[in-house]
């Protein structure tokens, strides 16, 4: 014993016990999930790191990270012409935008870029199973077909899509997946494949365009040669295509023959005028009608009023046809009404110059008489109409002649008028296939905005991964929980509460919680607790005759008996211990007694005491060592009443005996102490005794009948202690030492106390 420290006895406030009723946190569910985490945190934290590991390395591995990839398509609303000021705008622009989002995905863009893909090797289907296909036969259709049906999955699936962006003049391509490389190659085909079938359908419109332009250029240059051989036709008899003085001589001489016939006819109505006169001369006077008829025949006669007539109705109507195509201020339509009006001033005044020669000439007439001048007038008369109907004969053929150069002349005319107006058109044609020509020039309405570009999208890893921290936690909460459902062991002085419903006198310190220079001491503390609390639980002090038991071994039983002796011998009380396990002696060995006899068996088998009981190095400690016997002469040596006779008569000579026994379930040797002794106080190790060991040890215990003080929970962790004191440390080790190694540790020092620190608390105690 010279090697344990020395250390002096200091006395503790009394503990108390507690009396436990059931703990309410069993029916607490939340109260029960935090006490078994806490419990086994190693397990929950080991479940933990391992799902963690694992979990995060499969999902960094398995889940990839979603990309999108843009590329875009620019429609102009608006293009300006390049030859003319204005613009060219698209009716119902949203229409037309909407109507090309559609046609982007359809068969036939959706054919050139599966074949597109196909020949380039971007992707590879999912379909791409076994076949008897010749590879020239796949490369002929059989993988574009299957390509196209994944490309249009893929489109009413969402992740392909085509939409206008609003406010803008784009129309986005945009594809969801976690290749940003294939993505951006189906993106950019697409693309490619919609602004070539564009660029394809325009230049076939415009070629179409031109090409009907050319063809009617060609038919009227052709109609052009025609009418040009046409008027070089007509125009070669005169040498010629103008016959404006051809047609201008032909009407002078009409003129003149149209004045001599006037001349005539206006000296026949003179004649017929004097004949008439002079066939009446005996009545001179003339009825009036008669006169006004041959004085308006006479007017109209006249050349120059059938000129001017003839001019004038010829100009009133080229007037009226004036006036129907050009404005009132046009110079020549004003020319026009000037001439028509001196024209018929010219009319007017000439109509009043005949008039007046007829009255004159009448006059004249009228006042003549000679009848010798009849002849000579009928003659005259006679040669007159002759001469008239010459001259009438001679007009009509004149006429005929001009009225037939006039048509040929308007034919020409006409020709030349188509031949202008197919000219003009032609011209057009040509103009319109250069604006064609030129406008190709001019930028596309439809474009590209840019090609694809990629950006993270989605990353599912991050909350997955979060996810997945929770799921670990309730994984590691779950073997931790089923663990601490089916786990028996004791390991708090609430859970000895619950398993036996019986007082707890008190709890011993784990040695690993506990710094080494404070172990001495907290022993110490624990002890007198307990010795506190078995003075009131008992309620007239400690008693006499007291059997220390557990239910299996390794419940610390032994040295809670060494130290229990050791506590009670501090406090001046004489004490016995008595090494009661005649199967597995272990006092002897831990207090290191040299020499010890067998001393339990020959003390009942009658020996005196005296000769076997050892003292110990603590005042008023003496040990009665056992070895180990037969078990077969076991039960007989304690279940006899002379050992119960032995007993009573060696407490006569002590304070207290305190018996240490076997574990109660293994041997019955501990019943049988316990029916030699007052009390037993019940022995558990926290961690390893069990309830249901220690629901089994006390109904044994009832049933004989034993009075139970309670029961007293070793290697206790500090915090949950009776005596948690202010010192305490980590545990730097989780080996748990040898257990006779780790007995010795725990057992209290044997020094010597100071002895009124002593009485004072022994003092204490007896009350």
């Amino acid at each position: 014993m010279a090697n344990i420290e020395k250390y002096h006895f200091q006395p503790v406030q009394r503990h108390i016990p507690d009396f436990y009723d059931a703990d309410t946190s069993q029916n607490n569910p939340m109260m029960t999930l935090l006490t078994a985490i806490v419990r086994w945190w190693r397990i929950v934290l080991a479940t933990f790191l391992a799902v963690c590991i694992i979990g995060l390395l499969l999902l960094w591995i398995v889940v990839k990270p979603y990309y999108k990839a843009t590329a875009a398509i620019r429609i102009t609303p608006v293009i300006s012409s390049i030859l003319f000021n204005g613009d060219n705008s698209i009716p119902m622009y949203k229409n037309f935008v909407n109507t090309q989002a559609d046609l982007i995905v359809s068969d036939m863009v959706l054919q050139k870029v599966a074949e597109d893909l196909t020949m380039a090797s971007v992707i590879r289907t999912a379909t791409s199973a076994a076949s008897d296909t010749a590879p020239e036969d796949k490369l002929k259709g059989a993988d574009t077909a299957r390509m196209a049906r994944t490309l249009r999955a893929m489109v009413n699936s969402g992740t392909l899509q085509v939409e206008h962006e609003d406010n803008t003049e784009l129309i986005k391509i945009t594809m969801k997946s976690s290749e940003p490389k294939q993505a951006a190659a189906i993106v950019n085909s697409f693309l490619k494949a919609y602004m070539n079938m564009v660029a394809a359908e325009e230049c076939k419109s415009e070629d179409d365009k031109i090409a009907i332009l050319e063809n009617e250029a060609d038919a009227y240059s052709q109609k052009l040669q025609r009418q040009r051989t046409a008027i070089g036709e007509m125009t070669r008899e005169y040498g010629t295509d103008s016959l404006t003085a051809r047609q201008e001589m032909k009407l002078k001489r009409i003129s003149d023959l149209q004045n001599k016939i006037t001349e005539f006819e206006m000296g026949k109505i003179a004649l017929k005028v004097k004949e008439k006169m002079l066939e009446n001369k005996r009545k001179l006077e003339i009825e009036p009608q008669e006169l006004i008829r041959l004085r308006y025949d006479f007017i109209n006669a006249d050349l120059m009023v059938k000129t001017l007539t003839t001019s004038t109705a010829k100009l009133d109507q080229e007037l009226i046809l004036a006036k129907q195509q050009l404005t009132e201020t046009n110079p020549a339509l004003v020319r026009k009404v000037e001439i028509v009006k001196i024209l018929k001033e010219r009319l007017h005044q000439h109509r009043e110059e005949m008039g007046k020669n007829f009255d004159d000439m009448v006059a004249k007439e009228l006042t003549r008489k000679d009848n010798d001048k009849l002849s000579a007038v009928k003659t005259q008369l006679q040669q007159t109409e002759f001469y008239q109907q010459r001259l009438q004969e001679m007009l009509s053929t004149e006429d005929a002649s001009t009225i037939e150069l006039g048509r040929k002349q308007l034919a020409i005319e006409d020709l030349q008028a188509q031949f202008g107006m197919t000219k003009e058109f032609y011209d057009t044609l040509r103009r319109r296939i250069h604006e064609l020509e030129m406008e190709r020039k001019r930028p596309a309405r439809v474009s590209k905005a840019y090609y694809a570009n990629t950006a993270p999208f989605e990353d599912k890893r991050k909350k997955y991964a979060i996810a997945l921290m929770f799921a670990a936690m309730a994984l590691g909460a779950t073997p931790a929980i089923l663990k601490n459902r089916f786990d028996k062991s004791l390991r708090t002085p609430n859970d000895v509460a619950q398993a036996t419903g019986i007082r707890i006198i008190g709890t011993t310190t784990r040695s690993s919680d506990v710094e080494q220079s404070f172990l001495p001491e907290h022993s110490v503390n624990d002890y007198q607790t307990i010795c506190a609390n078995l003075g009131m639980l008992n309620g007239h002090g400690i008693p006499k005759k007291l059997s220390i038991t557990s239910p299996r071994p390794k419940d610390g039983k032994t040295t809670f008996a060494i130290n229990l002796s050791v506590s009670l011998a501090r406090m001046n009380k004489k004490v016995l211990l008595i090494d009661g396990d005649l199967r597995k002696a272990d006092i002897a060995y831990l207090m290191k007694l040299s020499g010890a006899s067998n001393g339990l068996k020959n003390v009942l088998l009658g020996a005196k005491p005296q000769d076997f009981i050892c003292s110990a190095s603590i005042e008023g400690l003496d040990i009665l060592p056992s070895n180990p016997c037969q078990p077969s002469t076991v039960y007989n040596l304690i279940a006899s009443q002379r050992s119960r006779d032995i007993l009573d008569s060696i407490s006569t000579q002590y304070d207290h005996i305190i018996i240490d026994t076997p574990p109660l379930l293994d041997v019955p040797d501990a019943l049988l102490w316990a029916k030699a002794v007052d009390a037993v106080v019940l022995v558990a190790w926290s961690g390893h005794t069990k309830s249901t060991d220690i629901r089994e040890t006390l109904n044994r215990l009832a049933q004989t009948g034993t009075a139970v003080l309670g029961t007293v929970l070793n290697n206790v962790p500090v915090r949950q202690s009776y005596n948690s004191y202010r010192y305490y440390a980590e545990s730097t080790s989780t080996t748990a030492p040898h257990w006779h190694n780790a007995t010795r540790v725990n057992l209290l020092p044997m020094g010597e106390p100071e002895n009124d620190m002593h009485k004072e608390y022994a003092t204490n105690c007896d009350a």
